[in-house]
């Protein structure tokens, strides 16, 4: 990024990253909701209270809800890995990944399965969990894979290598194995493949002239692409195109568009304002909220409640407010270790 040499630029600076700031918390804001209503529509699939067209709307959901995360964390990895060419500085930069990223996986993994166990819906038993070192539970994929592809991008500054050179590399492999050409056996490199373009785009976007242009598009332009991107998705996902969850690099892209492009009204008129608050949490909800919406779930089938819409409503709502509160607990019994592990260490935005 360019530094300014003035206070005046100084100035501008701040208020531009202060709506960067703002935006990239909408924007997880609008991922996170995503990620709720898609597991809520998959728990729903096969039940009597399945959603009609849900279908559809999980085609839509997951053909650009995770790669929206990933290229929101490629946006601060090339400044959360500056100091890491100076001595200690790698391992700084992975302990500090690991306090915030590999903690809560292994903690709410465990969590998670001790409640599917004794659910007796659980595929593996708990003696099993300790594979979870090298294949991710459920959900929880996303975070192994986050932290390796940040583990990979530090290492490769680390030896002296440049962003560009990352975001070459990071888009042939993707499209290496969509060509078909083997990585081995093991699953993670093929889902880091898919997933790293994405992180590298955001990287790219972080280091361009201004980041922070879109910030001063009109309203208009802003509904405009919001409006077509999702349209585009939409359209690729009725027809099929859509394919694996990140696999298809143009699809996704117009997905991360329409949502930073409406991430970025809601930040400029203060709509909504609310839903920054997911977004600052969005990580807590994401390892927390399959819980809450599993349990209301089974709770409103006790009852013997089958609306699709009931429970469509419910379990969002649940896979929402259900960790913010339990958020609000821990905060209140002054308990840091449930969603990471506390350090001194400076805290780069997720």
């Amino acid at each position: 990024m360019i530094k300014p040499s003035n206070s005046a630029s100084q100035g501008t600076q701040d208020h531009d990253s202060k709506t960067w700031v703002e935006w990239v918390e909408y924007a997880k804001a609008i991922g996170i909701v995503l990620v709720v209503v898609g597991h809520t529509l998959r728990g729903l699939a096969d039940t009597p209270a399945a959603v009609p067209g849900g279908g559809l709307a999980d085609a839509w959901i997951y053909a650009f809800h995770m790669p929206l995360f990933f290229y929101l964390s490629g946006l601060f990895l090339e400044r959360s890995c500056a100091q890491v060419g100076s001595s200690g500085g790698l391992r700084h930069f992975i302990l500090s990944k690991a306090r915030r990223i590999l903690w809560p996986y292994v903690v709410w993994t465990v969590i998670q399965e001790s409640f599917r166990s004794a659910a007796g819906v659980s595929e593996s038993p708990l003696v099993d969990l300790w594979r979870i070192a090298f294949q991710p539970v459920m959900q929880f994929w996303f975070l192994y894979v986050l932290f390796a592809i940040s583990a990979l991008y530090a290492v490769w500054r680390k030896f002296g290598l440049r962003w560009p050179g990352f975001v070459i590399t990071a888009l042939a492999l993707y499209f290496a194995v969509n060509l078909g050409i083997p990585l081995g056996s093991w699953g993670i490199p093929y889902q880091i493949a898919l997933y790293a373009p994405y992180v590298a785009i955001g990287v790219l976007v972080s280091q361009s002239r201004n980041p922070f242009e879109c910030s001063g598009r009109s309203l208009a332009t802003l509904v405009v692409v919001a409006s077509g991107g999702y349209a585009a998705v939409l359209a690729a996902a009725w027809t099929g195109w859509g394919g694996a969850p990140g696999a298809v690099l143009p699809v996704a892209l117009a997905g991360i568009a329409a949502s930073v492009a409406l991430a970025v009204v809601l930040s400029r008129t203060s709509c909504l304002s609310w839903l920054s608050v997911l977004g600052r949490n969005s990580l807590e909800i994401f390892v927390a909220h399959t819980i809450f919406s599993a349990a209301f779930r089974q709770g409103l089938f006790v009852i013997d409640i089958r609306s699709p819409w009931v429970h469509l409503a419910g379990g969002i709502l649940s896979g929402l407010a259900g960790p913010l509160a339990l958020i609000w607990l821990c905060r209140r019994m002054r308990f840091r270790y449930l969603f990471g592990w506390p350090s001194r260490l400076p805290q780069h935005t997720r």
